[in-house]
């Protein structure tokens, strides 16, 4: 099992996502929801970002890589791979589909794989 990586069984399709935000309603583009927070944007997570961060977490995490890791930084390493801005919320959706445990750290999570 060492460096093993993800298993994609069934790339996600655009209901899937729109499921996974339903079952997960305080999560949004930019991130979690911030109780009491004012002026929150609540778009919702692109289904093509979202995609992006599905392949790049398929591609890049394994066995020996994969407890602890912050959203926020992980964002930043899709984005650092051509893919351009990627929202935080859209990376956390993408490990939430890969059924990473996802521990809420204000906006950004704590995720394991």
């Amino acid at each position: 099992m060492k460096n093993e990586k993800l298993v994609l069984v069934e790339f996600p399709s655009e209901e899937d996502l729109n499921k996974l935000l339903i079952e997960n309603n305080d999560l949004f583009k930019y991130g979690f929801y911030k109780e009491g927070e004012k002026n929150y944007d609540n778009t919702k997570v692109s289904y093509n970002e979202f995609a992006k961060c599905v392949n790049w977490l398929v591609d890049n995490i394994n066995y020996k890589f994969r407890k602890n890791l912050d959203s926020y930084a992980l964002k930043h390493m899709v984005e650092n791979t051509n893919t351009g801005y990627i929202p935080s919320g859209c990376l956390i959706a993408a490990a939430i589909y890969l059924k990473a445990k996802v521990k809420r750290n204000e906006r950004n999570a704590i995720i394991s794989f």
